[in-house]
């Protein structure tokens, strides 16, 4: 059997898991084998998991949660699989095999699945505009904030990476900035200074609302996702 590193960002990611107990920045063993590690958002908290991860003698990274889509075909809760990561400049691979074994069962699935590049930027997009010029750049399917921290490490250590990633806003949404300021790396919102911003801001709630209702939808097919790994052992590929 071989040693999985999940990486995700926030705890809200990881809810798919079922786990009783969380723990933030540090590996939570979760079947024999196979290890979770919820980061933080970003490239600096992604590469720093993924470095503790390694220690622990792994054969593959999985880059999962959830993604921005840029790509107008994509609606909230579709799963893309990343062949290609691309950060500014560079651009990593997924490992062919273990990618097309997860992508071949899950197109069997009802679940709406997309093979593709994904972008890795340092700062959330929070609008449409922003979206459309990056995915007329890159000619992406998505964005995140880490997999391409991951995606360098396994890189580096030689060991096999795929990113499995839910959208949750669309092409077409706009984040509230009450919202994204108040926020902290792992999602939790900042209760006094979120209020203060939506007494400030009251037309963003209508956006706020949009966004929590994709949020929902988005877990939902995180869990789905996460039953189809299950079901076929994609947490323990032994072709690695």
């Amino acid at each position: 059997m071989k040693r999985i590193g999940i990486i995700i960002a926030i705890p809200s990611e990881a809810k798919c898991f079922r786990l009783k107990k969380l723990a933030l920045k540090e590996s939570i063993q979760i079947e024999k084998n196979i290890f979770l590690y919820i980061s933080g958002i970003g490239f600096d908290a992604a590469t720093s998991a993924a470095k503790e991860l390694v220690k622990k003698n792994i054969d593959g990274l999985i880059s999962w949660g959830m993604a921005g889509g840029i790509d107008q075909s994509l609606k909230t809760g579709d799963i893309v699989l990343a062949d290609t990561i691309q950060n500014d400049k560079e651009i990593f691979y997924t490992s062919n095999e273990w990618r097309n074994s997860i992508s071949s069962h899950l197109q069997t699935t009802p679940y709406k699945v997309l093979n593709g590049k994904i972008v890795t930027t340092n700062k959330i997009l929070d609008s449409s505009i922003k979206k459309r010029e990056l995915s007329n750049q890159t000619k992406a399917l998505a964005v995140d904030m880490e997999s391409a921290a991951i995606a360098k490490i396994s890189l580096e250590k030689k060991i096999k990476f795929v990113s499995a990633r839910v959208i949750i806003d669309d092409a077409y949404s706009n984040i509230p900035s009450i919202f994204l300021e108040n926020i902290d790396n792992f999602g939790k919102i900042k209760i006094k200074s979120f209020l203060k911003s939506s007494l400030q801001n009251p037309f963003q709630l209508f956006q706020l609302i949009s966004l929590i209702k994709s949020y929902i939808k988005s877990l939902s097919s995180l869990n789905n996702m996460y039953d189809e790994f299950k079901k076929r052992d994609f947490f323990i590929y032994n072709k690695l």
